[in-house]
């Protein structure tokens, strides 16, 4: 899990991403218009947790997408793009 989060993972893929998956616009105000922001965060759930234990932190790589018409988040796991990408390469 460790190496897909720490995959790097350029703007021009998660374009590739998001139009591959025909996300084709803002679910609020059907702009398509995204900020993309990259980042780890450390998310926690108190049900079932993970290999630490329930309740204990877990890093999750985060793709937020933001309209930048009305501000609309949309959320995408790193891994799943990663694994995307790895079995869609650019020709």
């Amino acid at each position: 899990m460790t190496d897909i989060l720490d995959r790097a993972i350029t703007t021009a893929e998660i374009k590739s991403f998001i139009s591959g998956k025909r996300i084709a616009g803002c679910p609020v105000c059907h702009h398509y218009d995204w900020q993309i922001k990259d980042e780890t965060r450390s998310l926690s759930c108190e049900c079932c947790g993970d290999e630490a234990g329930p309740g204990k932190p877990t890093k999750v790589g985060i793709i937020m997408l933001v309209c930048q018409n009305c501000g609309a988040l949309e959320f995408h796991d790193r891994a799943v793009i990663a694994r995307w990408l790895d079995c869609h390469p650019r020709r």
